[in-house]
């Protein structure tokens, strides 16, 4: 109907898609990590909103690696800032 033309034409989700509207960042990933350590991870993925699966694929390595870099980071933030 009228509301599925009308999302589509300005590319959002179409009528009882519950998925959030995709939204590609601004800054490329490339440009972002350079040795793929936790605070580019951070950078990334929480202030530019790429995916971690992402993030994996651009430093070779797997989600579980990028998960764990990340939290280590934040912890280590966490640490510093409590100080």
């Amino acid at each position: 109907g009228y509301a599925s033309l009308v999302s589509e034409a300005v590319g959002g989700p179409s009528p009882g898609d519950s998925r959030p509207a995709r939204i590609e960042p601004a800054v490329p990933l490339s440009a972002l990590l350079d040795v793929g350590d936790g605070a580019e991870i951070a950078l990334a993925h929480r202030t530019h909103g790429y995916p971690m699966r992402s993030i994996a694929h651009e430093i070779g390595c797997a989600v579980s690696t990028v998960s764990r870099r990340l939290a280590r980071f934040e912890a280590q933030r966490a640490a510093t800032e409590r100080v």
